[in-house]
């Protein structure tokens, strides 16, 4: 939750413990169904691609917890943030290394 008061943003936050799924190898067209059982959670995905490469990732969200939105980033095999996914859209990522990439 946060409010303005007096020109100064308020915010009020809740320390969350991140669960972290095992990593979960993907192949080209593969489409995976999960479920996020908790705030704070984390499934982790990889997929392995070569430089050049132009890969899109696709997010949905059927249902969730109240005001909160799924989300996703890509990483290089490096751990450089390629892009961010946002529930409803499918982002097109060039991949700038060749190797193993996480989402």
């Amino acid at each position: 939750m946060s409010a303005t008061a007096g020109g100064t943003l308020v915010t009020e936050t809740q320390a969350v413990t991140a669960e972290v799924s095992s990593d979960v190898a993907l192949s080209l067209g593969d489409a995976v169904e999960t479920d996020i059982t908790a705030a704070g959670e984390v499934d982790t995905y990889t997929f392995s691609g070569t430089t050049g490469d132009i890969v899109s990732v696709a997010l949905g969200q059927v249902s969730g917890f109240s005001g909160t939105a799924v989300g996703a980033t890509v990483f290089s095999p490096s751990g450089t943030e390629l892009g961010t996914v946002a529930a409803g859209t499918q982002p097109e990522f060039t991949l700038t290394e060749t190797g193993t990439h996480l989402v």
